[in-house]
C-alpha cells in the first residue's frame, strides 16, 4: 500500500502547493479590498464571486476546464508526469490549470474570512487611535490593520499545510 502512495506524494504535494498558494493570491487582495470598501458595488461583487467559488463543484468545474479546450481548440493538456527537475516549464504547464482551479473554488471560503477578520481588525480602538493621529489611510491599512489581519491568516496557511 504505502508502496503506492509514495510514488505519487511529490504530484500530490506540488498540487497542492501551488493550489494554496494561487488561493491566497485571490482571497487576500479581494478580501481586504472588500473589507476596506464596505458596501460598495465592488464589495458586493467581491462577495458574490466568494459565493459562486464556494456553489460550483470542483469535479464539475474542472471537467468544464478540460472539455471546453480540447473542443473549442483541439488542444488537452499533458497527462505524463514531468518532474521539476527535468523541465520546470513544462512541470509548471501541466500543473497551472489544476492548481488554479483547485484555488479558486477554495479562495472564496478564504476571501469571506480575510474580509471578516479585516472587519474585525478596522473596528478595533488602535484603529480609530491612528485615524485620529491624522496617519494616511494607507499608513493605517497596511500597517496597522492588515499587519493584524495577518495573523489569522498565517494561521490558517499553517493548518492547511
Amino acid at each position: 500500500m504505502l508502496g503506492m502512495i509514495l510514488p505519487r506524494m511529490p504530484v500530490t504535494i506540488q498540487l497542492s502547493l501551488m493550489s494554496i498558494i494561487i488561493a491566497y493570491m485571490v482571497a487576500i487582495p479581494i478580501g481586504v479590498y472588500s473589507a476596506v470598501r464596505q458596501d460598495t458595488a465592488l464589495d458586493y461583487m467581491g462577495r458574490s464571486f466568494a459565493i459562486v467559488w464556494l456553489a460550483v463543484p470542483n469535479f464539475w468545474l474542472a471537467t468544464m476546464v478540460m472539455v471546453f479546450p480540447a473542443i473549442w481548440w483541439a488542444w488537452s493538456p499533458p497527462i505524463k508526469y514531468i518532474p521539476f527537475l527535468e523541465d520546470p516549464i513544462a512541470n509548471f504547464g501541466m500543473f497551472i490549470i489544476p492548481a488554479y482551479i483547485m484555488g479558486l473554488s477554495s479562495s472564496g471560503g478564504m476571501m469571506r474570512d480575510i474580509r471578516t477578520w479585516m472587519l474585525e481588525v478596522l473596528r478595533q480602538d488602535y484603529i480609530r487611535t491612528a485615524w485620529a493621529k491624522g496617519l494616511r489611510e494607507r499608513t493605517v491599512l497596511i500597517r496597522h490593520a492588515f499587519r493584524n489581519t495577518l495573523i489569522p491568516i498565517v494561521t490558517r496557511i499553517g493548518y492547511q499545510l
